[in-house]
């Protein structure tokens, strides 16, 4: 079997017909070098990328990230009450330890008064 591929479209002749099912015709193709390849993508100006360009996912992240900062000076969201509440319990918490330093600099005053 010869396949010529015949002008710009493209468009194969063949000298005999192959009978291929619907699935396989579609993913039948041109098989071409890879120096062809490489050819052709350097004249288009580069290379495709069927899945999503990298520069489309970076920017992607990018504006992902700069969201997840703008909304985390957000008080109005679930993780800002969240937020709210650890640092609330935090404070409580560091101002009961300076009650007990307090209390345990006075029990030590007392104590060392007793000894003398």
């Amino acid at each position: 079997q010869a396949c010529v591929a015949q002008g710009a479209s493209l468009s194969l002749s063949c000298s005999r017909e192959v009978a291929f099912p619907p699935r396989v015709a579609m993913a039948a193709g041109i098989v071409i070098s890879a120096s062809d390849l490489d050819r052709i993508r350097g004249s288009v100006g580069g290379t495709v990328d069927f899945g999503g360009s990298s520069g489309a996912r970076a920017s992607a992240k990018a504006l992902h990230d700069q969201s997840l900062a703008r909304s985390k000076t957000w008080g109005n969201t679930l993780e800002g009450s969240r937020r709210k509440k650890a640092e609330d319990r935090k404070k409580k918490l560091e101002v009961e330890e300076f009650d007990r330093q307090k209390v345990d600099a006075e029990e030590a005053k007392i104590q060392l008064d007793q000894r003398k």
